[in-house]
């Protein structure tokens, strides 16, 4: 069997164990008949039709191929997975151990700025070079169509980039609402740039920058994003003390924290604590 049919046919099994029929995957963006070809080893489907089809029987992309039972994780959710244990436990010493010297390929060198970009988040120190910050400012300009790829590695590698520049990408971003208007996980990501941006500007005192996608936030932020509308809610403020100086306004923020670690959000506040002491 080959590796188009043996994709399609379990996809099959998986929509009819599930109780659904072509007719109930069928919508604007996928047709039943692409569908059916699919599954019978006919024609294989475009990446985006695939992401339709999979959450046509209500189940993620990550779900969807890691219950085919020899899906390989790869080297991005490998290198995810590592970063995020470091970057929970706040451990520098962990995350320098994953710095690559003289990386080749495109990912490593990817992986390494994003690494050091953490590293300046938590410990104020920039290893940052001037060849990472040209490769980083080359990579995202140069691809026109970003996907959520792109978006994770804008949002992970602002401290790389000029602040003029990161502005306009994330206007940009903003701007290709094809990317997140019809796909779940893609609008969170994209929400989720946008409060690491919105933050970045007002960590490096661009109040007017910080109020352009303070508008677009306000716009696209739901009640169920919480984590995010907190970070905007602690943040909007931070900007008003650092450019009003009020001492109200600073024990509000102190109070909002204390109000995150009396609910168990103790991680989200060492965040806030952590960003407000490092880009003071």
């Amino acid at each position: 069997m080959s590796e188009l049919q043996d994709l399609g046919t379990f996809y099959r099994e998986k929509r009819v164990s599930r109780g659904y029929s072509l007719n109930d995957i069928e919508s604007d963006y996928l047709d039943k008949g692409q569908v059916s070809r699919f599954e019978n080893g006919l024609a294989m489907l475009s990446a985006e039709a695939l992401v339709y089809a999979i959450e046509g029987i209500n189940m993620t992309p990550s779900e969807f191929f890691t219950s085919k039972g020899n899906y390989d994780t790869g080297i991005l959710r490998k290198f995810g997975n590592e970063f995020q244990s470091y970057m929970f436990n706040c451990d520098a010493e962990g995350l320098r151990s994953m710095i690559i010297a003289s990386p080749r390929r495109t990912d490593k060198k990817l992986f390494n700025v994003i690494v050091k970009c953490a590293i300046r988040d938590i410990t104020t120190e920039n290893l940052l070079t001037s060849k990472d910050t040209e490769f980083i400012d080359k990579y995202l300009t140069n691809i026109e169509n970003w996907t959520i790829f792109e978006v994770n590695i804008f949002s992970l590698c602002l401290e790389a980039l000029d602040i003029d520049l990161a502005r306009d990408l994330g206007k940009e971003m903003i701007k290709r609402d094809k990317l997140y208007k019809v796909l779940a996980y893609n609008a969170f990501m994209v929400k989720e740039a946008l409060i690491n941006l919105y933050c970045h500007m007002i960590l490096h005192g661009k109040y007017y920058y910080a109020e352009e996608f303070e508008k677009e936030l306000e716009k696209l932020l739901t009640p169920l994003d919480v984590k995010e509308k907190i970070f905007f809610h602690i943040f909007k403020k931070i900007g008003q003390y650092r450019q009003e100086g009020k001492a109200e306004a600073l024990a509000e923020i102190k109070k909002d924290i204390e109000f995150l670690k009396a609910f168990d959000l103790q991680v989200l506040a060492d965040r806030v604590e952590m960003l407000m002491t490092n880009y003071e």
